[in-house]
């Protein structure tokens, strides 16, 4: 009356002992060396998951071609910003999962810095470029009349955009006329605009498309650029970096597209709840500040090698030239939230001299100032 059970041959549950750094970037051709045991000798149908930075608490299984090399004891693995599902690898546990699926998690957290947004083509996953595109060594910006009608949207773009110029030295302007054109198609403009196709419940999206052009190998470049924000939220576009100032329950339109602008820079989330590049922002929260990790991805997509074919590079711009923007001459107001000033300064200074006190400054941008009045005190209080 006794039963003999099969053996179904199953390996032992893989064990993570350790990996190599524990601080990486993702979408950079980077390695990532997990080190353990029960792998399996092959790599079979075993994969490495990571924590997807696009989905709330979902893990996701490497593309067969990151894996570099596969040993009982050690797995190469290259740390995909995209792979055939759409995923980004974040930061959190990484596991191994075997041949016949049983799954060993890691112990300590693997931290993702930045991830650099890849595309594959024929199976072969590449980072582009941000290239000229207007002739002027960068790229133009469009505004939809849908924006341009709306003059704090407007402002609130251009200061998101205005930050991340002086932020990372790209070079991007906005174009000094909006257009009626509100599609986000590809049609050579790279538009701003409100509300046309956005998915239900995104606070935006940017799509981004691509070129590829040939020598001694593929290269690819960014060719077009569009920005959508669903105009279904209530919006906030004042520019107090005060969240108390905010209505409840609105979102701040500055952070959100900085936070678009960051995947025109071809920059993928990570899972940093405190980060611009962050998947999600709550209501009555600002986030315009990019983090040290932030700016190191905005830095890594610029520096780049040229490529070889295609438009000539992106010329970034310096720190005493990032201010200088124009905006649409039939959007180019105060606004009824936002009070522009006529004058940014730079840097102000003064020292005493035999004569009296010499005072100089500098200014980055000049608007409809009528003149500079300097005051002083005579008893250092009034």
């Amino acid at each position: 009356g006794e039963q003999l059970e099969a053996n179904t041959g199953n390996r032992a549950t893989p064990v993570i002992t350790s990996f190599t750094p524990t601080s990486i970037t993702a979408g950079t051709n980077t390695t990532l060396t997990i080190n353990g045991s029960n792998f399996g000798s092959t790599q079979g149908s075993g994969r490495v998951r990571f924590w997807d930075s696009n989905l709330s608490n979902t893990r996701f299984d490497v593309d067969a071609s990151d894996i570099v090399s596969w040993r009982d004891t050690q797995i190469e693995v290259k740390v995909p910003s995209t792979t055939g599902g759409g995923n980004t690898a974040g930061t959190g546990t990484i596991q191994v999962r075997n041949g016949t699926n049983e799954t060993g998690t890691s112990s300590g957290t693997l931290t993702v810095q930045y991830a650099h947004t890849n595309i594959s083509s024929s199976g072969t996953k590449y980072g582009p470029r941000l290239v000229e595109t207007n002739n002027n060594d960068g790229l133009t910006f469009t505004l939809s009349t849908t924006i341009c009608n709306n003059q704090d949207a407007a402002n609130a773009f251009g200061r998101a955009l205005r930050e991340w110029r002086c932020v990372s030295g790209v070079n991007w302007v906005i174009s000094t006329t909006s257009t009626s054109v509100n599609s986000a198609v590809d049609d050579d403009i790279n538009i701003v605009t409100f509300d046309v196709g956005t998915p239900i419940g995104a606070l935006g999206q940017t799509t981004s498309r691509y070129f590829g052009c040939s020598s001694n190998g593929l290269h690819w470049y960014l060719k077009e650029v569009d920005v959508n924000i669903n105009n279904d939220f209530t919006w906030y576009y004042c520019d107090s970096p005060n969240p108390a100032n905010m209505p409840s329950n609105s979102f701040d339109f500055q952070s959100v597209t900085f936070h678009e602008l960051g995947h025109a820079h071809q920059l993928g989330h990570i899972i940093d709840a405190s980060a611009v590049m962050h998947r999600s922002i709550t209501n009555n929260t600002i986030k315009r500040v990019l983090n040290a990790n932030e700016e190191a991805g905005a830095a890594y997509v610029l520096g780049l090698p040229d490529n070889p074919c295609g438009p000539g590079p992106m010329t970034p711009v310096s720190p005493a030239t990032c201010t200088n923007m124009t905006m649409p001459t039939d959007c180019d107001d105060a606004g009824p939230c936002t009070l522009s000033l006529p004058v940014e300064l730079v840097a102000f200074g003064g020292k005493a001299e035999a004569a009296g006190i010499a005072l100089n400054w500098s200014t980055a941008s000049e608007f409809n100032n009528a003149y500079f009045n300097l005051e002083r005190s005579a008893d250092a209080v009034q």
